[in-house]
């Protein structure tokens, strides 16, 4: 099952913060889930690989993990869609 599509009710998943131990509450996008990015990677931007399963204490007080484009599109194995990151990868 999708970290996007669990019942918190039933899900006994803990925050992935390291050193906390709490029931997660939230998922975090590890690259942005804004309208820019969902207009370019639409549903990809739910994928496992980009969601961060975490309790609201951590989400709220503790400085989350984030992915650059470039490392989003690795972690999927996409190629990078906007016109800045792709003169990036391709210029280094």
């Amino acid at each position: 099952m999708k970290k996007i599509d669990m019942k918190l009710k039933i899900n006994t998943a803990i925050c992935e913060m390291p050193g906390c131990f709490k029931r997660f509450s939230e998922r975090h996008h590890l690259f942005s889930d804004t309208r820019k990015n969902r207009e370019l990677y639409g549903g990809l931007l739910d994928e496992d690989e980009n969601i961060f399963l975490i309790c609201g204490d951590c989400h709220d007080w503790k400085p989350l993990p984030k992915f650059t484009e470039i490392e989003f599109c690795n972690a999927l194995g996409i190629e990078p869609r906007s016109k800045v990151a792709q003169s990036k990868k391709r210029f280094g």
